[in-house]
């Protein structure tokens, strides 16, 4: 079986710190597997690269840029390229990941021809993330996150949300002409099931990467830190201006405690990094967050191992692999109702959950992990069964093949 991949990050790069992790460790394992597995993917090359890697193909091709996506379009290059790639590798199956690229309306508009069979994997809704996407901040905060400059010159939270909400368009044209879909959710299923009421559905977990799987798990010890994990620049939604809140309101018992904050640092080199530079010093916290910057795998597996407990205070999350690996290593989690985080974890079991955007009750969650051994140590044993049964890497891999195997049956 041939499968060809179109993605929005490498699947060769198999230690990268954003979106798109778990794509290096599965193409691996198919490929181990007896899968011809190669991959596309955008970059900032203005013509086609080809690279190989333990067997694997990967072409970079150039981007669809920011006005093209403004418009909806894909550059008549990229289609061109695309096609090429296909008749070259002559894929049974097309998989592609994401509606948050373009890559979507090139099946949605039958701009590819050849023999195979596509299947649409989902990894969010950006229709559904800009609803959410300011992360609860008032229309003062977000006037005074968002710089003048930057929003003359299109950049900013506001004009973010915009493009999100802009999109969403897009993914409904996509969702509508694909009927074999795969989610990973019930929660981001219902989502889609809302515009494709017609789908055939698949499920998989994603394959998280060994540095994870392999680890040591979590051991409690006495420690007053916790840890947050986002891309950056981090977007509202993420909730890292709670986070900051919530710390404050947990100094004033302990003065000492440190929110390690993993993934980038703030540069100000945007409204919405000065509004939370100027909101950590109204908080008067300065003096206990602890900027990591970006993490190879192995380093964040270690801050997992030794933090007192991860926050997760998104305002959406279709799936979160971020807490699938904590979950994985035993790390105890302080989790938001939001999206499909939930559906990950039972509370007071297996995570701790505060309603989405309660800044009072995520502390509250943090002063208990800090003030009890033994709810730290059964949170931790918990997570670690089910995420060592759900996550399983052989699971996974037996659940993609039967998913190739079933787009490939029901097409024929």
């Amino acid at each position: 079986m041939r499968v060809l991949w179109l993605t929005n990050a490498s699947i060769l790069q198999g230690d990268i710190d954003r979106t798109g992790s778990w794509l290096s460790p599965l193409a691996k394992t198919l490929k181990t597997h007896g899968i011809e597995i190669a991959g596309i993917r955008q970059g900032r090359v203005s013509y086609v690269v080809r690279e190989e890697k333990h067997g694997v193909v990967e072409w970079t091709v150039p981007p669809v840029r920011t006005i093209h996506r403004i418009r909806r379009q894909i550059p008549q290059q990229v289609v061109i390229a695309v096609q090429q790639i296909i008749d070259d590798f002559r894929p049974d199956v097309l998989h592609i990941w994401g509606t948050e690229g373009a890559w979507g309306l090139l099946t949605a508009r039958n701009q590819l021809t050849g023999k195979f069979v596509t299947l649409l994997e989902m990894q969010g809704l950006m229709k559904v993330i800009a609803r959410v996407y300011m992360g609860g901040l008032s229309i003062s905060e977000r006037l005074e996150a968002t710089k003048l400059r930057e929003f003359m010159r299109g950049h900013g939270i506001i004009l973010n949300q915009a493009l999100f909400v802009n999109w969403g368009y897009a993914e409904e044209e996509i969702l509508q002409a694909h009927r074999d879909i795969a989610v990973q959710t019930q929660w981001l299923q219902a989502q889609v099931a809302a515009i494709q009421p017609t789908a055939r559905w698949y499920t998989n977990e994603l394959m998280l990467r060994s540095a994870f799987t392999e680890a040591k798990p979590w051991e409690w010890t006495e420690r007053q830190e916790f840890l947050f994990v986002s891309s950056f620049p981090v977007p509202p939604y993420k909730g890292l201006h709670l986070a900051l809140r919530a710390l404050a309101l947990v100094k004033r018992r302990y003065p000492n405690v440190r929110l390690r904050i993993a993934g980038g640092k703030l540069t100000g080199q945007d409204g919405y990094q000065q509004w939370l530079a100027k909101e950590i010093k109204k908080l008067g916290i300065g003096d206990n967050l602890i900027w990591l910057g970006a993490l190879k795998s192995h380093e964040l597996v270690q801050e997992l191992q030794h933090t007192g407990g991860l926050i997760l205070p998104s305002y959406v999350e279709a799936y979160s692999v971020l807490m699938r690996e904590a979950m994985y290593i035993g790390t105890p989690i302080i989790v938001s109702y939001a999206g499909a985080l939930p559906l990950s974890a039972k509370h007071e079991e297996s995570a701790l959950f505060f309603p989405m955007g309660d800044v009072e009750s995520c502390a509250a969650q943090m002063l208990r992990l800090l003030e009890s051994e033994t709810l730290s140590k059964s949170l931790s044993a918990h997570a670690l069964v089910v995420a060592q049964a759900r996550n399983a890497p052989d699971k996974i891999l037996q659940q993609q093949l039967s998913n190739y195997s079933q787009v490939i049956e029901v097409n024929s």
